[in-house]
């Protein structure tokens, strides 16, 4: 079941940032090319979409500031974070992010950016019945590009969440403090 996060982070069921039937999905789709995976998607594909963005989001960024509140099941709402100078309220939920799960739900909804192909994609080549057993081969799919730790969240996305926290395991550079 669908919970979108309000914006209080004290609900505990909240399970995604983005409402895939609310208005700013529909806006959002509507001002943006390559849609037509999110268009082609039945209403359960594009909750468990924006459901599989937001967890994803969650799990490979390390967002500025706190949550504002323990427990909250979603790394946003948060509190301390700042972004081109202006600061983000303790309830807001930024554009930005809405936009970035948005895009990472329709890449999901396009490809599974989540599965482990790193030795490259798998197509089904044959399928034959010998010896009384369903045998299946596989082969590469040599048009198919691996999906990485370096690419499994498209560049668009990681442009939209910059300055709002780092990508975990890139290296990203960490204030140490000596007390």
């Amino acid at each position: 079941m669908i919970v979108v996060e309000d914006g209080t982070g004290t609900n505990p069921a909240a399970n995604t940032y983005v409402d895939p039937a609310g208005t700013f999905a529909a806006a959002y789709v509507a001002g943006s090319l390559y849609t037509a995976a999110w268009n082609d998607a039945s209403t359960g594909r594009r909750e468990a979409a924006v459901i599989s963005a937001s967890r994803t989001l969650d799990a490979l960024y390390a967002f500025r500031g706190n949550r504002t509140v323990t427990g909250q099941p979603l790394a946003w709402p948060r509190s301390g974070v700042r972004v081109d100078g202006v600061t983000i309220g303790r309830n807001q939920l930024p554009v930005a992010l809405l936009s970035a799960t948005m895009e990472m739900a329709i890449a999901l909804l396009d490809r599974n950016r989540l599965s482990d192909t790193s030795s490259g994609s798998q197509a089904l080549e044959e399928i034959s019945l010998g010896s009384g057993a369903l045998e299946l081969k596989f082969g590469s799919d040599p048009t198919a590009t691996p999906i990485t730790a370096d690419n499994m969240v498209p560049p668009y996305v990681a442009q939209l969440l910059r300055g709002y926290g780092t990508r975990a395991g890139t290296g990203g550079m960490v204030p140490i403090v000596r007390r």
